[in-house]
């Protein structure tokens, strides 16, 4: 189970063993929203900056455009949706993250 919160941390939790594997600050503010898609953890919320991290390489992106709070995320194929309280949705290419 994935879990993230106002604490600004992702959990990743083991559920038979009924313990946290492992955790990871992954925002500046707190997180509102949170999807997996493949590999990849994608984080959003109290800030305009939207986060991913792929749990296989551990490498992470960042898709910056939103003017303030990001509140929900979807993927559909090669984009990743993104609605604000700037009120945008925006349409991010999951490559290059513009």
């Amino acid at each position: 189970m994935y879990t993230a919160s106002w604490d600004k941390m992702i959990r990743i939790i083991d559920l038979e063993a009924n313990k946290v594997t492992k955790s990871f600050l992954a925002a500046k503010e707190a997180i509102k929203v949170m999807i997996i898609h493949e590999n990849t953890i994608f984080v959003a919320g109290c800030d305009p900056v939207i986060r991913s991290f792929n749990l296989e390489t551990g490498d992470s992106s960042n898709f910056e455009g939103h003017e303030g709070w990001v509140y929900c995320l979807a993927i559909q194929d090669k984009y990743l949706f993104s609605g604000g309280d700037d009120k945008t949705i925006r349409v991010w290419d999951l490559e290059t993250t513009q």
